[in-house]
């Protein structure tokens, strides 16, 4: 009995226990009081007057642990991702609804994005659901210009 009871309480541990792991990006200066001046960069753009339209899904068990869905998802800046355990998941099924976007209309980016999403939950909120389908303009960048001007008067100009 007592081997069973041990057996039973290692396997919930291994069940229960998971990995994981953490990726940020950011800017780096040598000094903490140092300014950083990026170069400022002008795209044309190559815009389809096609919308693009993809859809994903996830769901998850706990608020926390994916059962099902969409495993691959785009990376993009200033995406809202949030840092709460249980507020970040919608945002990862519009990463992946973004990703599947991109792939079928082989695009660089999507001009204004839309998102609708539907949440549903099951079993007295134990298992959700999240569905979204994103739509907007594909774009592909055909050439980079750098702006030589200073910032300040780019952002002067940009303002008026």
């Amino acid at each position: 009995m007592r081997k069973f009871l041990l057996l039973c309480t290692l396997g919930i541990t291994l069940l229960l226990s998971s990995c994981g792991s953490v990726s940020k990006t950011g800017y780096v200066a040598p000094f903490a009081r140092t300014e950083v001046h990026t170069d400022i960069l002008k795209a044309d753009l190559d815009i389809n007057k096609n919308k693009v339209e993809a859809k994903a899904s996830s769901t998850y068990l706990f608020g926390f642990w994916r059962i099902l869905g969409d495993n691959k998802f785009t990376e993009a800046k200033d995406a809202g991702l949030s840092n709460s355990i249980f507020g970040g998941r919608i945002d990862k099924v519009k990463s992946a609804a973004m990703y599947k976007a991109l792939q079928q209309s082989d695009a660089d980016m999507l001009i204004t994005p839309k998102y609708d999403t539907e949440t549903k939950s099951y079993l007295l909120g134990l298992i959700k659901t999240y569905k979204v389908k994103v739509s907007g303009y594909n774009a592909k960048i055909t050439d980079l210009h750098q702006i030589d001007a200073p910032i300040r008067e780019t952002i002067q100009n940009i303002e008026d």
